[in-house]
């Protein structure tokens, strides 16, 4: 025989008192599982079609890259011209106050 107890032997009223609570636990986790699984498979696919879009934007970043890169350059020659243009206006300063001081 398999069981140790005899066949006509009764469980005990007090292994049945917290089942139903545990079954209330189980019942609830299994449900909180099932709606964090599917989220998470909503978020898997919501990656998925957002890599798959990526080679759409590639021509958009290559575009707002070459703008960008424009853009840095027109600054960096206006920032250069500006300099140049400062220095020869002190040179000019410099040169019109020694003639008209110099007296």
């Amino acid at each position: 025989m398999i069981h140790d107890r005899p066949a006509n032997d009764v469980i005990p009223d007090e292994c049945y008192e917290n089942t139903s609570a545990d079954i209330n636990e189980y019942r609830a986790l299994v449900a909180e599982s099932t709606t964090a699984a599917a989220e998470l498979r909503l978020l898997v696919q919501s990656v998925r079609e957002l890599l798959a879009g990526a080679s759409d934007a590639a021509p958009l970043v290559d575009a707002l890259v070459e703008a960008e890169a424009t853009v840095g350059d027109r600054v960096f020659l206006q920032l250069v011209a500006l300099i140049f243009i400062f220095f020869i206006a002190l040179l000019g300063y410099r040169f019109v106050a020694g003639r008209l001081f110099s007296r």
